[in-house]
C-alpha cells in the first residue's frame, strides 16, 4: 500500500506490515521510474482514473515504452492500452543517473539482457486524507534487449555529462506528450507472469 500524505511525496509501504519502503511517490497524478538502483526496477503510476473501484486490469492490455536522451537529460515514455487496443494513458518519467547512488548495471553485463520491471497502478483517492491509497493493478514485464542496452548507454552517458539537463527537461515538460511519443522509438514490453506478493519491493 501507499501511505498517503499532504506533502508532495508519500512513502510507499508494504501492504501487510505498513513499514516505509525506500521509495517516494508523487502524491498527485503521474508516474515515477525507480530504475537501476538495487535489485528491482519499479514503474509506479498514480492517476485519478484508478480511484474508481471498478477499474481493474490497468496492465491487461499492451504496454509500450520508449525514451529520449538529449543535452544531459533522459526521459522514459510509457503508453498503456486496453485489451481492445484503446489508449488508456501516457506518462513521462525522468531519470537522472547522477541521483542514483550506485548504478547496479553495466553496459557490458547487460548485452542481450532484458530489463525486468515491476509495475504498479495506484489509486490517489485518499492521498490528502491521511489514509492509505490502494494498489489497483500490478504487473511484471521486461524491456526488449535492444531498448535495454540503448537506455543503459544513454543513462551512463548522462552520468558523465557536463550538462545538468535541467533546461532540456523543462522543454520536454512543456511539450505535449503525444509529440514526445512520436519522437521516441516505442517498443512493446514483454509480459512476465508472476504472482503479486502484496508489497512494493
Amino acid at each position: 500500500m501507499i501511505q498517503a500524505s499532504q506533502q508532495e511525496y508519500a512513502y510507499t509501504t508494504a501492504a501487510t506490515s505498513q513499514q516505509p519502503c525506500p521509495t517516494t511517490l508523487v502524491s498527485g497524478e503521474g508516474a515515477i521510474s525507480d530504475f537501476f538502483n538495487g535489485s528491482s526496477n519499479r514503474l509506479i503510476i498514480t492517476d485519478r482514473l484508478f480511484s474508481d473501484t471498478d477499474v481493474q486490469g490497468v496492465f491487461d492490455g499492451r504496454v509500450q515504452g520508449g525514451f529520449l536522451a538529449k543535452n544531459g537529460a533522459v526521459i522514459l515514455l510509457w503508453r498503456l492500452f486496453t485489451k481492445s487496443g484503446y489508449e488508456l494513458a501516457s506518462y513521462m518519467t525522468p531519470i537522472d543517473a547522477r541521483l542514483i547512488p550506485t548504478m547496479s548495471y553495466g553496459v557490458n553485463s547487460m548485452k542481450g539482457m532484458k530489463l525486468h520491471i515491476s509495475a504498479y497502478a495506484v489509486s490517489v483517492s485518499d492521498q490528502c486524507n491521511g489514509g492509505y491509497a490502494e494498489i489497483k493493478d500490478y504487473s511484471e514485464f521486461s524491456m526488449p534487449a535492444r531498448m535495454t542496452l540503448s537506455l543503459l548507454q544513454a543513462v551512463q552517458n548522462q552520468a558523465h555529462s557536463d550538462i545538468d539537463g535541467v533546461s532540456q527537461q523543462d522543454r520536454w515538460s512543456k511539450t505535449p506528450i503525444e509529440s514526445l511519443v512520436e519522437e521516441a522509438q516505442m517498443h512493446d514490453m514483454l509480459p512476465v507472469n508472476r504472482p503479486f506478493t502484496g508489497t512494493i519491493s
